[in-house]
């Protein structure tokens, strides 16, 4: 298998007291566009910093293409940091910014010249090459930010919430070109964020961290479709909450729950095992919860529909089951139109089995 080009091994980083990373095990390929996520205060900024070389481990190892790097100043590293408020330097115009970290290597006026305006050509800023930062619109900041972090063509480049400040159009156009960079260049990009939609929509792998925990990793399809535990689940969000107990062990993996609420089918992820009597938490996806006012398959709960959200294209149905269960259903606009639901109606939600999840590391 081909080496990593980055491994953090059993990292650990505290500051005093305060545990901020916690046992961090991962290893990121050459070409991947890895996004780390998670709440404020998870670790995932702290992580970056020390690749970043600007935090250093409390314990553990962090690799850089095969040599230990926790000793290396930042600037001894291949690894630039586009930040959240991206640090230009307002005193230099763009094409000085771009050429500022070709001009610490003791590049040639000329040559760095030469190289910074196709950079800036590349990413659509030939324009603006003698424009002072100030003049520049966010979405222009953040690409010469991008120009100057990529001119010395370093094997990765980390972004710590680069698009946190911008709005939420500028934010959709600078994610396409983000990824198309990254896919042309063939550079490998660790990328910081709390947002889910940034992640998904952009990352090969997403690592969603808690606490300082590495809580799971995989590409967004394998987490949003198979979360290993309750606070991923809840994290990536549109998922539903069952607690019961296995009761009996059918065919094709499925089992038999019974709840508080009643009983249905669910099935067991690939490695996981259970026996009757076992407690078990299941995840049902909200867009795979099917609604009917007359109940037409065995596995189904009876609810009230107490509001609904618009977002985008999609509704989503907020329900509630007896003993105040909350529910959660998402449906297309002109299915939701088709089923005419009202506030207070009585409703059942249904599923089938196999989109019912027994949560593996609960």
């Amino acid at each position: 298998m081909t080496q990593p080009l980055v491994v953090f091994d059993n990292v650990v980083k505290h500051f005093g007291s305060f545990q901020a990373v916690e046992c961090m095990n991962l290893e990121i390929y050459k070409g991947e566009f890895v996004a780390i996520m998670g709440s404020s205060g998870c670790g995932k900024t702290t992580t970056l910093r020390m690749l970043a070389g600007l935090e250093k481990p409390s314990k553990g190892e962090i690799r850089l293409n095969g040599e230990r790097i926790n000793d290396l100043y930042s600037w001894e590293r291949e690894t630039p940091l586009v930040w959240q408020n991206l640090a230009l330097f307002p005193f230099l115009n763009v094409i000085e910014n771009v050429e500022f970290g070709l001009k610490m290597r003791g590049m040639a006026k000329a040559e760095r010249r030469k190289k910074a305006l196709l950079w800036l050509e590349r990413l659509g800023l030939e324009e603006f090459a003698e424009r002072d930062i100030s003049q520049l619109s966010g979405g222009q900041k953040q690409r010469v930010a991008l120009a100057r972090s990529l001119v010395t063509e370093p094997p990765i480049l980390l972004l710590d919430e680069p698009l946190s400040a911008l709005d939420a159009n500028l934010s959709v156009r600078m994610q396409s070109v983000l990824t198309g960079l990254q896919k042309d260049l063939g550079i490998t990009f660790v990328y910081v964020t709390h947002s889910q939609s940034e992640a998904f929509a952009m990352a090969d792998r997403v690592v969603i961290m808690s606490r300082g925990r590495v809580e799971q990793i995989g590409s967004p399809q394998e987490v949003f479709r198979e979360p290993h535990n309750r606070f991923v689940a809840e994290f990536v969000g549109g998922k539903n909450i069952l607690v019961g107990t296995v009761t009996a062990l059918g065919d094709a993996s499925l089992v038999r729950v019974s709840s508080e609420h009643g009983e249905f089918q669910a099935r067991l992820p690939d490695g996981k095992t259970v026996v009757p009597g076992d407690r078990v938490t299941v995840c049902l996806s909200a867009e795979h919860v099917d609604l009917s006012v007359q109940a037409s398959r065995p596995n189904r709960l009876a609810c009230t529909v107490v509001g609904e959200e618009f977002i985008g294209s999609m509704v989503n149905i907020h329900l509630e089951a007896k003993d105040g269960l909350e529910l959660q259903v998402q449906k297309m606009h002109a299915d939701y139109d088709q089923l005419g639901i009202r506030s207070g109606q009585q409703l059942f939600a249904e599923w089938d089995a196999e989109s019912a999840l027994i949560l593996r590391g609960e």
